[in-house]
């Protein structure tokens, strides 16, 4: 990566055409029985270390807590643990000045507790397993009811999402985005359309 960095790539560049496509890879390894959960684990792992060595330098001109930014909560479906992707959004909404929470609630009790603290301008949530996209749909409809925003948007993302984009609707999300970059942008459109 610090070669990368040395002939001109831009982290972001990085992040969306190397990183994801790896974790995407490691996955499909991990599925077809190719690679062991250990690698699996530490190949993430260490991916997830690459993410935070290079948070400083990705974010070097992100806004602190800016009064009147825009406001989002990242999370897995609860009880999901597949959490790389969503660490890699947390950064591209930080780098473009939002103010973001995130982490993995345990229960749709503590997602609740969340909701209901803080106004939040757009929730992402991701899948990526059938059991939890099977749950999404009444994990959604209560993020509406629950929120202390009853404007929020619901992005969502994970493989079922880049694999049939029609999918985000039948589930009851606003949208979909392909990237962490598209997944800003979309969010940035979403609250000034509903403001």
């Amino acid at each position: 990566i610090e070669q990368l960095r040395e002939t001109g790539e831009t982290l972001p560049s990085i992040y969306l055409h190397l990183l994801a496509p790896t974790a995407r890879r490691l996955g499909e390894l991990w599925e077809s029985d190719e690679c062991t959960f250990a690698a699996v684990t530490l190949g993430i792992s260490r991916m997830h270390q690459v993410l935070l060595r290079f948070s400083p330098f990705f974010c070097a001109n992100c806004a602190e807590d800016a009064d009147g930014a825009h406001s989002a909560l990242i999370i897995p479906v609860p009880g999901e643990q597949h959490t790389f992707g969503l660490l890699m959004l947390v950064e591209f909404f930080r780098r473009e000045g939002w103010n973001v929470w995130s982490g993995a609630p345990k229960s749709m009790d503590e997602l609740a507790v969340l909701l209901e603290s803080e106004r939040f301008d757009i929730v992402g949530v991701s899948t990526s397993t059938q059991r939890s996209l099977d749950a999404l749909p009444g994990i959604l409809r209560a993020i509406k009811k629950r929120s202390k925003n009853k404007n929020i948007k619901v992005i969502v993302g994970g493989r079922q999402f880049s694999e049939e984009p029609g999918l985000a609707k039948s589930v009851g999300a606003d949208a979909t985005a392909a990237d962490g970059m598209g997944a800003v942008r979309l969010a940035e459109q979403l609250v000034d359309r509903s403001q």
